[in-house]
């Protein structure tokens, strides 16, 4: 309970959010260059998993390690970027045929 109260705390303090962002970046953006291997894309992708994370904190339970956490969302946030990339050439495709 007491971490779930820290967590909620960041959404009021810059510091803490900057705190966060700066401690798990390196470690998340590694896991989307190696799932990406585009240097930009992986960056991109980097932040919106953090973008994504903080638009839900009032949300966001804490059962685990926020480590953890933070790699589903960068996992599921590249798997959406992939199925969009796809969907997007099958529309090129679809039209050019």
């Amino acid at each position: 309970m007491f971490e779930e109260k820290k967590i909620r705390d960041l959404l009021l303090d810059e510091e803490k959010v900057e705190d966060l962002v700066r401690k798990y970046y390196s470690d998340i953006y590694k896991y989307c260059f190696f799932h990406l291997g585009n240097k930009e894309t992986a960056q991109d992708i980097t932040q919106d998993v953090f973008l994504k994370f903080l638009k839900s904190l009032d949300t966001y339970r804490e059962y685990g390690k926020l480590k953890n956490y933070l790699y589903v969302v960068a996992k599921n946030t590249i798997k959406d970027f992939f199925r969009k990339r796809y969907e997007t050439i099958d529309e090129l495709e679809t039209e050019i045929s």
